[in-house]
């Protein structure tokens, strides 16, 4: 590609490879994203199964396992926010 610039001195070639290479990061951020997300939703899905054969106790190790899920919710939540 050509870097042509402008009166004022823009070089639209680097303009356009700074968009490119954006773009391929917000990509990535985008499936390391997707990814996390299944994980916790895997995680997720497992506590509230142990939680239905448990008669819908939540105690003990189980208790210790929501509290650091809901501080891995929360702390992914942040990440997508900022």
């Amino acid at each position: 590609m050509q870097h042509s610039k402008n009166d004022e001195g823009v070089d639209f070639g680097s303009l356009s490879q700074l968009r490119d290479e954006i773009r391929v990061r917000v990509h990535l951020a985008q499936l390391d994203a997707k990814e996390k997300w299944q994980e916790l939703e895997t995680q997720l899905l497992g506590l509230e199964h142990k939680v239905t054969a448990d008669g819908g106790s939540i105690a003990g190790a189980t208790a210790q396992l929501a509290k650091e899920l809901k501080q891995s919710l929360l702390d992914f939540k942040e990440r997508l926010s900022a």
